[in-house]
């Protein structure tokens, strides 16, 4: 299995992703700043972990009923198939205010792969700040913040 160096993978992530100013926006989180890592319910039943050992771990915080969430998620669908079989983890986040049915039809019609964590009573948003959505952040595998 060939690695690959996450500045590499972070950097075409992060290029393709500087195209849109709305993906900037955490408001408590610098880059080179930790992130922690926990554990949170998927939309499709069980729980996962925010990051993991991928070199590039991008974690993308979205809303099933804004149309500029749905756009950059198609578009992103795009992108996580092109780094398959890289070291790059793709998750996305949406709070627990959006019903499962309506997340769910959002990621199908998007035609994303990647796990949909629920951030039960908006508790990761809070702790990043995150101000605008959709909004993309990218941690190492030390869990890193390395861009957003």
């Amino acid at each position: 299995m060939r690695r690959y160096a996450c500045p590499a993978c972070a950097a075409g992530i992060l290029a393709w992703f500087s195209l849109w100013p709305s993906a900037w926006g955490f408001a408590h989180a610098e880059v080179g700043s930790v992130i922690e890592d926990v554990e949170m319910p998927a939309i499709d039943g069980g729980r996962q972990r925010l990051l993991s050992d991928a070199e590039a771990n991008v974690f993308i915080f979205f809303r099933p009923d804004q149309e500029n969430s749905r756009i950059t998620m198609r578009k992103i669908s795009a992108l996580e198939k092109e780094t398959s079989g890289k070291s790059v983890r793709w998750v996305g986040i949406v709070s627990d205010r959006f019903p499962r049915g309506e997340v769910l039809a959002m990621a199908k019609e998007a035609g994303i792969a990647m796990p949909v964590l629920v951030d039960v009573g908006d508790a990761l948003y809070g702790r990043l700040g995150v101000a605008l959505q959709p909004v993309v952040g990218i941690a190492d595998r030390n869990r890193t913040l390395i861009a957003y």
